[in-house]
């Protein structure tokens, strides 16, 4: 088996990787994958989708990471092990696939606005209008309603009743 190169990215991380038959090696960076990622969730994070195959010992993992904090590049990571194994064996892609593993995290940091301290967007600034409805045969008038688009509903606060039947 010739090495096999795939890239994978998370923000702004990018990991490239080369898998070869061997018994289980994982280098980041040149340094061991343990020792770059101390902790155990990131660890389990960069050993994911060889766990999801079965195939923890089968191949040497050689890494190259650069750009984004230290979760950003264990997830980059292992979307570029996912894809490489996609590479050495095709049947292993329904399995990656309903674990996720083979899908790229799209979310970037959104970024500021001009003059602002942080991004302004839909969720941080409601949509508040005045409006009324009609419940029960009973007309009710909303003064703060909130539409709350992350969560596709509207958040209806301080009813008062407009006319008694």
């Amino acid at each position: 088996m010739a090495i096999i190169h795939s890239i994978g990215r998370r923000k702004t991380s990018i990991a490239r990787v080369y898998v070869d038959l061997g018994n289980g090696n994982i280098k980041v960076n040149d340094r061991e994958f343990k020792e770059y990622f101390p902790t155990g969730p990131l660890q389990y994070i960069v050993t994911q989708a060889q766990t999801a195959v079965n195939a923890k010992e089968m191949y040497d993992i050689n890494v190259t990471v650069d750009g984004g904090g230290i979760k950003g590049q264990a997830e980059a990571i292992r979307l570029g092990i996912a894809r490489c194994l996609v590479k050495v064996n095709e049947e292993h892609k329904p399995t990656l696939r309903k674990e996720g593993l083979l899908t790229r995290d799209p979310r970037m940091v959104e970024r500021k606005s001009r003059d602002k301290r942080k991004p302004v967007n839909a969720s941080s600034s409601p949509n508040v209008n005045r409006s009324s409805i009609s419940i029960f045969n009973q007309e009710f008038t909303i003064y703060n309603s909130i539409k709350c688009p992350e969560f596709h509903t509207t958040i209806y606060s301080k009813q008062v009743p407009t006319s008694a039947t």
